[in-house]
């Protein structure tokens, strides 16, 4: 393929214009950072549990004029540093500005924790985070280790298919000989305690303590994670959830009536959580031969954690001929869905429901092909294998 003249100019001119704007960047970017100094440029904290340690930067006018800077913390200790001021003005006739800080020391795991706070330099009464993230500036850096010391267990636990586990990882120094564990579920009716232990968890070694929930009833729970080992105790709370929520549909109840009244449905739905749903609805679909001879939508209901409601629903029988028709039921809550459907035999005195139950021909047969199928295509394998010629080497 040739290249036109003027589509080659074209190219050539984007791409010195984008050089061009790289450099324009780049020169302004030193300007910002010419009139904008930091002190000292680094710190390092001596590691202290559950002490709050303060410290101190200076943010330098290096020009003649207003200089007005946002400050704010990025790194591992963003949570656990707080600024004396985010917003700073220096003056032409100041050098520098003195800001504080100061570091809470919460309990943490041995390692690097590197943090810094940036200094970005802003027209005047301008703020916010974005500003922060956009701009060029200079920074603060602050250097956290956390040593490697005596007994120390890294702990966490998590539910997946109603099957808790606990981790404990030896990350410190020695063996731990024995960990007690205690365990605690708790909601508003109920508390359950589940007790447990580990020993002999050498240094670099995981100890896995497993427990089977499945008796445990669906729900939110505030959980409790209660470690001693070797005269050090560590607790981890937090809420999780067990199970899935479920609302059902239990039974159908249609009121006495004579062919060509609304007729008026109640249906009994159940929420199997422990917790209070808000907003759910209930659908009605009535069928016959493909054909939609009704529907309709409930107003919105909630229900109480643990508890049944009687939900009505009507269907106008004008005009319908009698016979059998599939109500199709759905319940909708907290993005998910129930669905239950009827049999409706409709009569001149009322109306005979029964469940609807499953039709298992259907997949039946499809399965009972596809195994027809791999057992006609191994047979094929079988025969064409024994024709094959024996070859010798």
């Amino acid at each position: 393929m040739v290249l036109s003249k003027n589509y080659l100019n074209q190219f050539t001119k984007t791409k010195y214009m984008k050089k061009i704007l790289w450099v324009i960047i780049l020169i302004l970017s030193i300007q910002i950072c010419y009139s904008l100094g930091v002190g000292p440029a680094f710190n390092t904290l001596e590691y202290k549990p559950d002490t709050v340690q303060s410290g101190y930067l200076k943010v330098y006018n290096t020009e003649d004029k207003d200089l007005y800077v946002l400050l704010n913390v990025d790194g591992a200790l963003k949570d656990y540093i707080v600024l004396d001021q985010t917003q700073v003005n220096v003056k032409p006739n100041e050098d520098f500005k003195r800001i504080y800080y100061h570091v809470e020391h919460p309990e943490l795991e041995p390692g690097s924790y590197p943090t810094r706070i940036k200094i970005i330099e802003t027209p005047p009464d301008v703020g916010g985070e974005s500003v922060i993230t956009a701009a060029l500036g200079v920074s603060h850096k602050i250097a956290l280790n956390v040593p490697a010391f005596g007994k120390y267990l890294r702990i966490d636990f998590s539910i997946q298919d109603k099957f808790l586990k606990i981790t404990l990882d030896n990350i410190g120094e020695e063996k731990v000989d024995q960990a007690d564990i205690v365990f605690t579920l708790t909601d508003e009716k109920q508390e359950l305690v589940y007790e447990d232990s580990a020993s002999n968890i050498a240094v670099g070694q995981t100890a896995t303590v497993t427990r089977n929930l499945q008796k445990i009833q669906d729900g939110v729970y505030q959980a409790k994670l209660d470690i001693t080992y070797d005269q050090v105790n560590k607790v981890i709370e937090k809420q999780v959830a067990i199970g899935q929520i479920l609302v059902t549909i239990n039974s159908m109840q249609i009121a006495d009536f004579e062919l060509g009244d609304i007729a008026k449905i109640d249906l009994e739905v159940e929420n199997q959580w422990n917790r209070d749903l808000d907003n759910l609805n209930l659908e009605m679909e009535v069928v016959k031969n493909n054909r939609v001879h009704g529907s309709y939508r409930s107003e919105d209901f909630n229900l109480k954690a643990k508890s049944k409601k009687n939900i009505s629903t009507y269907w106008d029988t004008q005009g319908k001929p009698l016979g059998d028709y599939d109500a199709h039921f759905t319940v909708n809550y907290a993005g998910q869905r129930t669905e239950k459907s009827f049999v409706l035999t409709l009569q001149e005195q009322g109306i005979i429901t029964k469940a609807k139950k499953f039709n298992w021909i259907l997949p039946i047969s499809i399965i009972a092909v596809i195994l027809l199928v791999v057992a006609i295509l191994l047979l094929l394998r079988y025969i064409k294998q024994r024709k094959d010629p024996v070859v010798l080497h």
